[in-house]
């Protein structure tokens, strides 16, 4: 990739887009992912506001740096793991996202399906601050949101997808806390 003549950049991740399937509830469950430019980075860092996250699906890392990283034998993310690992080493400008590079992939299909990924992304996100402590300043550089300004150039159906995304993540993510508290989040 031609971003890796920069020395500075550590990292390049590309677009894991899932298939189209043009069914509203599909189109909800995935909207985030079947239009990417929509989720931006909630502070930006250094003017970058592309989501900050490498996704585990596509990506490239310099090998000295993966090296460096280590840690991946624990049942963490990667892709969490190592973005925190190159914004913390490196800095925002390290990882750079390249929307050339796309990879097609099946996507969740059912509210079920849905759940368990979420359930799954939650807790490796939850458990990636507790066992690496030195990674809990980068908490809120990391958060992402939608671009509503953006989503106002999409068809209205779009904006239905987003806003029903949004509302589904904001009640799973209440959903899963509560179950979590009470030790019953495991799926």
């Amino acid at each position: 990739l031609l971003n890796f003549l920069d020395e500075r950049v550590i990292a390049v991740t590309g677009m894991p887009v899932p298939y189209e399937k043009k069914r509203m509830v599909y189109d909800v469950l995935n909207a985030r992912m079947l239009d990417q430019r929509a989720e931006v980075a909630r502070y930006p860092l250094e003017g970058v506001v592309v989501k900050p996250f490498i996704h585990g699906r596509i990506f490239g890392m310099r090998k000295k740096a993966l090296l460096e990283a280590g840690g991946l034998e624990e049942s963490l993310s990667d892709d969490a793991y190592l973005s925190h690992f190159v914004m913390q080493r490196y800095g925002r400008k390290a990882l750079v996202k390249e929307e050339g590079a796309v990879v097609h992939y099946q996507a969740v299909q059912s509210l079920f399906s849905w759940w368990k990924k979420w359930c799954r992304i939650w807790s490796q996100i939850d458990d990636l601050y507790v066992k690496h402590p030195e990674f809990a300043y980068l908490k809120a550089s990391m958060k992402t949101k939608i671009d509503w300004t953006y989503l106002r150039e999409k068809s209205v159906y779009e904006q239905a997808c987003f806003a029903g995304e949004r509302a589904l993540h904001y009640m799973g993510r209440l959903a899963y806390t509560v179950l979590k508290k009470i030790g019953r989040a495991h799926v």
